[in-house]
């Protein structure tokens, strides 16, 4: 028994369509082993093999692909910045503020200053059914009759400096279950 965390990158890009002029998606990373095991199990469990791909090492790869990408898709996530050489968060910021033209997402909270919107993973899923799961045990449930789930549930953030550049106006609903990044007000 027990919760395995998963991203839910099907769940943001079902997010950001509505904000898109169709249904492509891009991805840009860093290229190193992690990302690309990750980047595979992405698409081929969630985009069907149907997701463009760039590999970047330095920070100049990072921006050219992500603005090929913005050409060549509709949606762009934007994964790990982890492993970039020469990444800099502050003219990361500038940069894609200044250069987001389609609606952009993650799946890590601190990607939440470089794109539109954050779908993260929200641990309190996990101690909220943990406490479930142990009530139940303790009501006498054995512990082979709970199954294996995975977290549904996740963290919104919104970049309204983005939101901005792409005149994006976010419903209220969303507003009041989001946390709200906003670097220039």
């Amino acid at each position: 028994t027990g919760m395995i965390e998963v991203e839910l990158p099907s769940l943001l890009a079902s997010h950001l369509s509505q904000y898109a002029q169709g249904n492509s998606i891009g991805f840009v990373t860093a290229n190193n082993e992690t990302q690309r095991k990750i980047t595979q199990i992405y698409n081929d469990r969630y985009f069907d093999g149907q997701m463009k791909i760039v590999w970047a090492n330095t920070w100049s790869e990072f921006k050219e692909g992500f603005l090929k990408l913005q050409d060549e898709t509709d949606i762009v996530l934007v994964s790990n910045n982890a492993g970039i050489i020469d990444w800099d968060e502050a003219e990361a910021t500038a940069f894609f503020t200044e250069n987001t033209r389609v609606p952009t997402g993650s799946v890590y909270a601190w990607m939440a200053p470089y794109t539109l919107m954050v779908l993260g993973v929200m641990p309190k899923e996990q101690g909220q059914w943990a406490g479930e799961t142990a009530l139940k045990v303790l009501g006498g449930t054995s512990v082979s009759e709970i199954s294996i789930t995975e977290n549904k549930r996740g963290n919104l953030i919104l970049n309204l400096d983005i939101a901005e550049q792409l005149d994006v106006v976010f419903t209220p609903s969303l507003l009041r279950n989001a946390q709200i990044y906003s670097g220039s007000h």
